[in-house]
């Protein structure tokens, strides 16, 4: 059956493997600001836009570069819709596992907004909680209603103790 949201859906990689084999550098630029944003949040740090921006210039820095296109997402090219969904899948391997606040973050970077700078994004991230942007859509993925249908494996929410880049800072606390 057709996807009316996003046609394109059924079409989509559905395993985190494929999905990243399919664009490394985009992945491991993401990889790179979100490990950066974990250990910002892990040390105290809880401005979601100054944890982004730093993020970002830290991925920069190490060589990563955005793509051209303003209107997709930064590093991996996308649309937002199938950029999230794509996070989503990733997200459950046990080298992620990054908690909402950082994944918001990692939305930040990867699709911009008034406030980062280039990108489709429209919204300011970091004025709602993370439940609100990240976990509202987590809600829709995992129904089959964020224009994903059948098919893509489930998301959890994953706490800082999940998140090897954050557990570090939890241990010595």
């Amino acid at each position: 059956m057709p996807n009316a949201t996003r046609p394109s859906a059924g079409a989509e990689l559905k395993d985190a493997i494929t999905i990243l084999a399919a664009d490394p550098y985009a992945w491991w630029a993401i990889h790179t600001a979100l490990a950066h944003a974990a250990s910002q949040v892990g040390g105290g740090e809880n401005d979601l836009l100054k944890i982004a921006l730093a993020a970002l210039r830290h991925t920069t820095s190490v060589g990563f570069r955005s793509r051209p296109d303003d209107a997709r997402t930064r590093f991996a090219g996308n649309r937002i819709m199938e950029w999230q969904d794509a996070l989503y899948v990733v997200n459950e391997l046990p080298e992620w596992r990054f908690p909402d606040n950082v994944l918001l973050v990692g939305w930040m970077v990867e699709c911009g907004g008034p406030d980062v700078g280039r990108g489709p994004a429209r919204a300011s991230f970091q004025d709602a909680s993370p439940a609100h942007y990240v976990g509202a859509t987590r809600h829709l993925y995992n129904s089959g209603r964020h224009g994903n249908g059948p098919g893509w494996p489930t998301s959890h929410e994953w706490t800082a103790a999940n998140c090897r880049y954050m557990s570090r800072h939890l241990a010595t606390m």
